[in-house]
């Protein structure tokens, strides 16, 4: 008798392995130490408004890593602004990153407790005043004074839950309460 034996399959749940979220977590509670990472950016100024950032090197877990490839993010200006309309603004990256954070967070921490999402989308709007940004009013603050996140999921999750699910959001964390942002710079003659 021929009996084939079959490896299990992980636990997935929204599209992520549970089961290696649960024991990364487990991990990374055991070992606090290894929880401090950092994420990098480069940015080059292209011409004009356009400019193009890579992200390619983090730390994580006590040491360096590099990404499979690179990754490249470009920002630009509306025409109507003075830019070509290459690419996203960089207030409109920030919505994204803050839309895909939201997600992230979500589908994860939901994947950790068992819950499913089905479907989740969002639609972000920034309010900003460009009196700020333009130098016209030193009043004015030069980013965005509101964010409004509509989010749309079909999930086990009750809406309570939901927004507990988001509230987890790194970006959400960075633009709700603020972060310190060190500035160092260096000039060519």
């Amino acid at each position: 008798m021929n009996v084939e034996t079959k490896e299990p399959k992980p636990s997935t749940c929204n599209g992520v392995d549970a089961d290696a979220l649960r024991e990364t977590i487990a991990y990374l509670g055991e070992n606090p130490d290894l929880a401090n990472f950092a994420f990098r950016a480069r940015n080059e100024w292209i011409d004009g408004s356009r400019n193009e950032a890579s992200i390619n090197t983090f730390h994580a877990l006590g040491e360096e890593h590099e990404r499979r490839q690179t990754h490249l993010m470009k920002a630009d200006q509306p025409a109507l602004i003075l830019g070509q309309d290459t690419a996203p603004n960089p207030v409109e990256n920030l919505l994204a990153a803050l839309s895909s954070c939201i997600a992230t967070t979500a589908v994860y921490h939901a994947a950790a407790s068992g819950e499913k999402i089905e479907e989740l989308t969002s639609e972000l709007e920034g309010a900003i005043d460009v009196k700020g940004f333009m130098g016209i009013d030193p009043d004015v603050r030069e980013g965005f004074n509101r964010i409004s996140v509509k989010v749309k999921a079909k999930t086990s999750a009750d809406e309570k839950r939901l927004m507990d699910l988001i509230s987890k959001s790194p970006v959400l964390d960075v633009l709700r309460n603020g972060t310190q942002v060190d500035i160092d710079i260096e000039t060519k003659a």
